[in-house]
């Protein structure tokens, strides 16, 4: 696949990137994997909380969901750039921004989509996953906890085994069945 070629637009977007990157991101040097946790985790949110000043953080989504208003193109531009470095990524980030804002945005109210857009977005809320059960392991069809809808709240009721770095998530995204009289597949 041929690489979209820039326009004047592009290529002063891209001269501003890359001048930022330079500026924020030079200073990490070290593979992730050298990382302690606790220094992951605060580093992971110290850069998205730059990155959201300087506005490259969320880059193509609307302000009032934490976004930076821009283009997609200006995203990609970014994201091109941003790969040329090691850049501290914290898993629970990286759930949040992809697919807590996905759940959230598609069945969640806008108002909680510009709370939880805005405070992940700008690297204050980190999340994790809460999925695994005893009995289904990484088999998602096979979820017991129940999530019985009480008025405007859930109550859930269950057991989770384990959820990669929760000790360091502000918030959960919970999968949990809520509907037992369908097949496995569908009522989650």
């Amino acid at each position: 696949m041929a690489a979209i070629a820039d326009t004047t637009q592009d290529a002063e977007y891209r001269a501003k990137a890359r001048a930022w990157l330079a500026e924020n991101a030079a200073e990490y040097t070290k593979p992730l994997e050298d990382y302690e946790e606790n220094d992951l985790t605060r580093l992971t949110k110290e850069f998205i909380q730059k990155k959201h000043a300087a506005g490259y953080s969320a880059i193509a989504l609307p302000k009032d969901v934490g976004g930076a208003g821009g283009t997609l193109r200006e995203a990609q531009i970014f994201a091109q750039e941003e790969a040329k470095y090691i850049i501290p990524t914290h898993t629970g980030m990286s759930i949040g921004f992809s697919m807590a804002m996905a759940v959230i945005s598609k069945h969640g109210t806008p108002e909680q989509f510009r709370k939880f857009g805005t405070l992940t977005h700008s690297g204050q809320a980190a999340w994790c996953q809460l999925f695994s059960e005893p009995a289904a392991g990484s088999d998602l069809a096979g979820v017991r906890t129940r999530g019985v809808k009480r008025g405007d709240d859930w109550l859930f009721n269950g057991q989770k085994v384990w959820s990669s770095w929760a000790h360091h998530a502000d918030y959960g995204i919970l999968l949990a069945r809520s509907d037992g009289s369908v097949p496995k597949h569908k009522g989650l």
